[in-house]
């Protein structure tokens, strides 16, 4: 999937395109597009000059969402983040063989399969409280030496987070994490649009308070019927 077909900047029928992480998502599954992952991004915002013709799309959020706790403390049943600007927390359940880890990110690429079926959705909980529900749990794949704060490292190959030892910014292999103390949501590429030229912002792997309202690209192309079903 290093280069999908047909890829779209998600709108709504009002012509709007920027969208809070819910938002996203469930519009995405309504018209079951695959939100570009992070690594996706990453090849046209780094590896080639794809963005020039997406700027207004910028910045935008990935289809890849990442969970993970305190750098000190070791991961429970569950992992949940307050959005300061809303007061909603947004909760996620973790996985059996992740309880108990500690120093560790989770990470999953949104999806929606041949039938329709999403890998991700959102759930109400409460009037302040929302779960995001994985639909097959085999798809959430554990990051580790996931870095305790803001600096560069290397980009581990599945998802393309920033994990493991500090590196240089001259080390092309290296991404900028901009890290939260404890999250669960959606990763941001291009935070600083009006910045894109520069080589810094391109690189930049950011985590962002899910009600943002960010621009979002997808694609149209169904996930191949060998892919695992969902449960």
């Amino acid at each position: 999937m290093a280069n999908p077909g047909n890829v779209v900047v998600l709108a709504k029928p009002d012509g709007t395109n920027k969208f809070s992480q819910r938002d996203a998502i469930n519009l995405a599954n309504q018209r079951r597009l695959i939100i570009l992952s992070n690594k996706l991004l990453d090849q046209r915002l780094v590896l080639s000059d794809t963005w020039k013709s997406e700027k207004p799309v910028y910045p935008a959020w990935s289809g890849t969402l990442v969970g993970y706790t305190k750098a000190d403390e070791r991961m429970g049943t569950f992992i949940s983040f307050k959005d300061p600007d809303t007061g909603i927390t947004y909760v996620f359940r973790v996985p059996k063989k992740a309880v108990g880890a500690k120093g560790i990110a989770l990470a999953v690429n949104h999806l929606v399969d041949t039938r329709g079926r999403p890998l991700i959705e959102y759930e109400d909980k409460g009037e302040k409280q929302v779960l995001i529900r994985i639909n097959d749990e085999s798809k959430i794949k554990i990051v580790e030496a996931f870095p305790e704060k803001d600096e560069w490292y290397v980009a581990e190959k599945e998802f393309g987070i920033p994990a493991g030892a500090l590196v240089g910014d001259s080390n092309s292999d290296a991404r900028h994490l901009n890290r939260l103390n404890e999250y669960v949501g959606l990763l941001a590429r291009g935070h600083n649009s009006c910045d894109l030229d520069g080589y810094y912002y391109s690189r930049d792997v950011g985590l962002r308070h899910p009600s943002l309202r960010l621009g979002v690209l997808a694609w149209e192309n169904a996930v191949p019927a060998a892919e695992p079903a969902m449960r």
